[in-house]
């Protein structure tokens, strides 16, 4: 996976759920997304400093580092993508494993070996389309779970106290 797959991922899945981001944009989107790492308890010294650390940080992760699908993690996918669910028929989930197997890295879906063409391609592209243009009128009730809302608060939270800290350490 090289910055052209995280280039491609991001170009694919943010507008897919909101818009386009400029470089400062996305930079201060990562910036920000550096809170909810410390809500995870990440040490502050694993945390990449920049967008530019954190996109090599995920190329070293998976480009023959840490990061490998063996027969574990195809279980596991399996599993993910295929939940034994008895009321709910197996075919209810392929639009959500669309956009999950479409957001992969082309080399991580190859080695999980899943399927994908250009024809899921087109539907993931019509998908994008689509969620971009209902997702602006649908509640936010129907669009998070309530974790998502709680880890959203929370999230806030952290960020107006990192704000205050960094005034404080301005003055």
């Amino acid at each position: 996976m090289g910055a052209g797959d995280l280039d491609r991922y991001r170009d694919r899945f943010l507008p897919s759920l909101c818009c386009y981001l400029s470089a400062d944009e996305e930079e201060q989107y990562y910036l920000q997304s550096k809170a909810l790492a410390r809500l995870f308890k990440i040490p502050e010294s694993l945390i990449p400093v920049d967008l530019k650390e954190f996109r090599g940080y995920v190329e070293r992760m998976i480009d023959g580092g840490p990061v490998q699908v063996n027969d574990t993690a195809r279980e596991l996918s399996r599993s993910i993508l295929y939940p034994e669910f008895s009321l709910v028929p197996p075919i209810l989930f392929e639009p959500l494993n669309l956009i999950t197997i479409g957001h992969l890295p082309p080399r991580l879906r190859k080695d999980f070996g899943l399927e994908w063409s250009s024809a899921r391609e087109l539907l993931l592209d019509a998908s994008s389309v689509a969620i971009r243009a209902l997702l602006p009128i649908v509640p936010d009730l129907l669009r998070a779970v309530p974790a998502a809302r709680s880890a959203e608060s929370a999230l806030a939270a952290e960020t107006h106290r990192a704000r205050r800290q960094l005034r404080r350490k301005a003055c």
